[in-house]
């Protein structure tokens, strides 16, 4: 039996799996960034929220409570402020008794490399939340 042809095939077969991993380690690090902004972009919007405080209400009884009005204006304009991969798209839930919210970032990231072996596959959707909490220092 003649090994012809052999060291071919082997070599083909490392090539592809050499591609898999380096697809598979630049698309990790792209996904671990894009969650790291989405972090950063939650807890800066939860920081600028957790000063907007409905004044009239802590006038009239003493008791702290979020306007919800400037929390989503304040999440907003920090979210747009904030550049960097996956740039996620950012969302506030707020307690019926508004007493405290959630900010929450989601962003996806395209396959990079991998796409060349899981062609028809998803984007990695990566996720982020803070809460906010009202503070006011009379």
């Amino acid at each position: 039996m003649s090994d012809r042809g052999s060291i071919t095939f082997w070599t083909l077969g490392l090539a592809i799996l050499m591609l898999g991993f380096g697809g598979l380690s630049v698309d990790l690090w792209r996904a671990l960034a894009a969650h790291s902004h989405a972090a950063a972009v939650a807890d800066a919007a939860a920081v600028a929220a957790g000063s907007a405080i409905d004044v009239d209400h802590y006038r009239e009884t003493g008791e702290v409570l979020l306007d919800l009005s400037e929390v989503v204006s304040r999440v907003a304009a920090t979210a747009s402020s904030q550049q960097g991969p996956g740039d996620p798209v950012v969302s506030v839930v707020t307690a019926s008794d508004r007493s405290t919210a959630t900010v929450e970032a989601v962003g996806e990231v395209e396959l990079g490399l991998l796409r060349i072996l899981l062609p028809g596959e998803e984007p990695i959707v990566v996720r982020a939340a803070a809460d906010v909490i009202p503070v006011f220092v009379p």
